[in-house]
């Protein structure tokens, strides 16, 4: 991670960088819009925060069963092509819970499938990159887009029940459709030099599975994974307890809720600025930055756990969510740096898919349990103490003398 240049100039000098951010962060406001929509209308028709688990749960299930063809596909082909289809895709999907949003079981497919054209269309912006910024900026660039989903995020949930109760659930659904159908055409604006390459068209198990094959075989992607892993667990309770808590246990209505996720999206944002102002361009000290950050987010988590008062609460939930906004660029940047070019979609769709469904299927196993045994500070804590370890053993691989190795082989000249 060496110096880069400013965020100012990445965006004004880099057109292909510029329409690939704003692509970006349109289609991430559209989706807050939509999900505070959808969580909205489940917790409050059911009550119950096993549905709301299973609505969050029945998106990550598809994409975990093809995201070995997702990664293979996007190392094969255009990544602009692939993104395109699938904002095209979520155009017409995104309109469809507005014919649908009151027969509940429908819900769960159509979030399945707009969850797989998001994990193609991540993993194709994630593999891109490298040809779209110098090397050099990366770390600047990743900070970037990680900012723009908090602040997009803070936005949303602040002005989702506002915007929700003056244009109604389907004019949120109508600009979720929107905000992709603009991203669609920013993306098809971007012109990259480099040539397309060529493939076979036959596709192997060893293909498939190369992306966990190199996972396993690089110390400081793997510690990526495993700390990717520690987050799962936490999220789990996380994503669950912050609908619980907003609506119920800290009594704040629906309004709680825009509380809570506006408190984490505005982490993000202060997390994502603190990189900007701070950033470390030491690999070997932003590895043990990103390592022992992962373990003081399960810490606050903790507190959070047993606040009493809903803005003690978001308070604990932005301060949380800050640490991770200073952590979730080198997660991505640390993966780019130390992938081959040729497995870069392979890699990512495999992050994507194994720690997106370890998320969703946490999540879905804590709004089961939750709603067998309503404790939800004792059923987070085990949740955390889960967490803690898995946070622990990435720290353990990213600072094993593998890790430091690897590291300063990349740093030296030649």
């Amino acid at each position: 991670m060496q110096p880069s240049h400013s965020a100012s100039s990445l965006l004004g000098s880099n057109r292909n960088y510029r329409n690939l951010f704003i692509a970006h962060t349109l289609s991430v406001l559209g989706d807050w819009f939509n999900q505070f929509s959808l969580l909205a209308i489940v917790y409050l028709k059911t009550g119950s925060s096993a549905y709301v688990g299973l609505t969050l749960v029945s998106s990550a299930l598809p994409a975990l069963l093809l995201g070995p063809f997702i990664g293979a596909l996007v190392d094969r082909s255009d990544c602009r092509r692939v993104m395109i289809i699938s904002d095209i895709a979520r155009v017409v999907l995104a309109a469809t819970f507005i014919l649908t949003v009151d027969w509940m079981w429908s819900i769960y497919p159509l979030l399945a499938l707009m969850s797989l054209f998001e994990t193609a269309f991540s993993t194709a912006r994630n593999a891109i990159m490298p040809s779209v910024v110098e090397k050099p900026q990366l770390p600047i660039a990743n900070v970037l887009m990680n900012v723009a989903r908090g602040m997009m995020a803070s936005v949303g949930a602040a002005l989702g029940p506002i915007i929700t109760g003056f244009i109604g659930q389907n004019g949120a659904f109508w600009l979720n459709s929107a905000s992709f159908a603009l991203s669609a055409l920013l993306i098809s604006r971007i012109v990259l030099n480099a040539p397309a390459q060529a493939h076979s068209r036959r596709w192997s198990r060893a293909d498939l599975l190369a992306g966990y094959k190199y996972v396993l075989s690089n110390p400081i992607v793997l510690g990526v994974f495993i700390t990717g892993v520690a987050w799962s667990l936490l999220g789990g309770a996380y994503y669950v307890l912050l609908t619980v808590y907003g609506a119920g246990v800290l009594k704040g209505g629906s309004s709680g809720i825009g509380v809570m996720y506006g408190a984490q999206g505005f982490g993000s944002v202060v997390g994502g600025l603190l990189v900007l102002r701070f950033l470390v361009h030491d690999e070997v000290r932003a590895i043990r930055l990103f390592s022992w950050g992962k373990i003081a987010q399960v810490v606050v988590f903790f507190g959070f756990l047993f606040a009493g008062e809903l803005w003690t609460g978001a308070a604990l939930i932005l301060l949380m969510r800050t640490i991770g906004g200073l952590l979730t660029p080198y997660d991505t940047t640390l993966i780019q740096a130390y992938t081959p070019h040729e497995l870069l979609g392979k890699v990512f769709a495999a992050r994507s898919t194994f720690v997106e469904f370890a998320t969703q299927l946490c999540t879905f196993i804590f709004g089961v349990w939750l709603s067998f045994y309503n404790e939800p500070r004792i059923t987070g804590a085990v949740f955390g103490m889960g967490s803690l370890v898995l946070a622990v053993t990435g720290y353990v691989i990213l600072n094993s003398r593998a890790s430091r190795n690897m590291a300063a082989q990349r740093l030296e000249p030649g």
